[in-house]
């Protein structure tokens, strides 16, 4: 393997993410979340398995009838043949399928806005001419990529600046792209990314999370929980 790791260890690391996902179900249902919500990149799209699949569609068949709610990126997009379009996911899974943001009203009141990637190369600031409603609670749920964060030598994947969120009206984004987990500005953050759960590679040390986002009134709370 790539990473040097025997075919043992390798059964053993995909199992351990696996039960991350597990970890997260099960959490969501301890702290009686209202819908749980995925940015992206929740497999390789070259390289996943029927069984991984299999495995994903019992998981958010179990959380029901919490609502899973999947904005495909860059790794997993909605392309042709994506396991996205050909799984008979349960009713209580939505996959946004717009390249442009578009509304999911959830029974909160809130209006989770989501967009999908629909190929590896899908590059547009979607942030940039959006602009919520007036009326009511909205959020956002995107694959993007934060300008001031990109690195050296890599594309931004629907850049993004955090004047252009603030522009937007959203009360909170939702974000996938980046590993690590971050919340922006800190003093009261108005997008966030949990980063992914487990390491996905040996530089990527320390605790990992899931990002917990509540609301009371037109006051939103974000914090993040270590998971791994």
């Amino acid at each position: 393997a790539r990473c040097g790791m025997s075919p043992s260890v390798a059964r053993l690391r995909r199992e351990e993410l696996r039960t991350a996902l597990k970890n997260i179900i099960g959490k969501a249902a301890e702290l009686g979340t209202n819908a749980i919500t995925i940015g992206g990149d929740l497999y390789e799209h070259d390289r996943v398995s029927n069984d991984t699949i299999n495995f994903l569609r019992g998981q958010f068949e179990a959380a029901a009838p919490v609502p899973v709610l999947i904005a495909p990126g860059n790794h997993d997009p909605l392309s042709p043949g994506s396991p996205y379009r050909l799984t008979n996911w349960s009713a209580n899974v939505f996959i946004f399928s717009d390249t442009e943001l578009t509304p999911r009203p959830l029974d909160t009141g809130i209006t989770l806005w989501g967009a999908a990637h629909n190929s590896p190369s899908f590059r547009a600031n979607l942030f940039e001419r959006f602009r919520a409603p007036s009326e009511g609670t909205h959020f956002a749920l995107l694959h993007a990529s934060d300008v001031t964060c990109v690195p050296s030598g890599k594309e931004a994947h629907c850049p993004f600046s955090a004047d252009q969120i603030a522009q937007t009206r959203i009360s909170f984004a939702l974000l996938g792209h980046y590993h690590r987990a971050s919340l922006f500005p800190e003093s009261q953050p108005l997008y966030g990314y949990p980063g992914s759960p487990e390491p996905l590679g040996f530089d990527e040390d320390g605790a990992h999370h899931v990002l917990l986002v509540e609301t009371e009134g037109n006051r939103v709370y974000p914090r993040l929980i270590p998971i791994n």
